[in-house]
């Protein structure tokens, strides 16, 4: 998959909700119709449940893994070019936005490895100190 999810995330997720309230209102509609027996609608709303919650998983370890492709393609920028000051602002563009707290973890680990390859470590703990904890 080449696309730029990214960009297309929230259009993306508007379609996918639709489409799950969508198919859910079809299921009532047709089972109503049908005058399917309550144990088989059951069933068919939890199978569909479980498909959507597969679904959901599996996009989002798809925008995942081309999100780590785009942070290791930047590795060569501090590794082989030496170039902290450009490694940190790419970092910075790619936590721009960022809401997961995993991905934000991520790009500042990295901002701190670029600040301490400066020797600037005032600005390597400043960016450690970004991190939240979990819960």
């Amino acid at each position: 998959m080449n696309l730029d999810m990214d960009k297309n995330k929230r259009k993306i997720r508007i379609i996918w909700w639709c489409c799950i309230a969508i198919s859910y209102l079809m299921l009532g509609i047709i089972s109503e119709a049908l005058n399917m027996p309550k144990s088989i609608r059951n069933a068919l709303f939890w199978f569909m449940f479980v498909i959507v919650m597969l679904s959901w998983y599996i996009i989002n370890q798809i925008w995942y893994k081309q999100f780590l492709k785009k942070v290791n393609a930047l590795t060569p920028i501090l590794e082989e070019e030496n170039n902290p000051d450009k490694y940190i602002k790419e970092n910075l563009e790619l936590l721009h936005g960022k809401k997961s707290m995993q991905i934000i973890a991520i790009l500042n680990l990295n901002i701190c490895d670029a600040y301490c390859r400066k020797g600037d470590y005032e600005k390597a703990k400043e960016s450690l100190m970004n991190i939240k904890e979990s819960k």
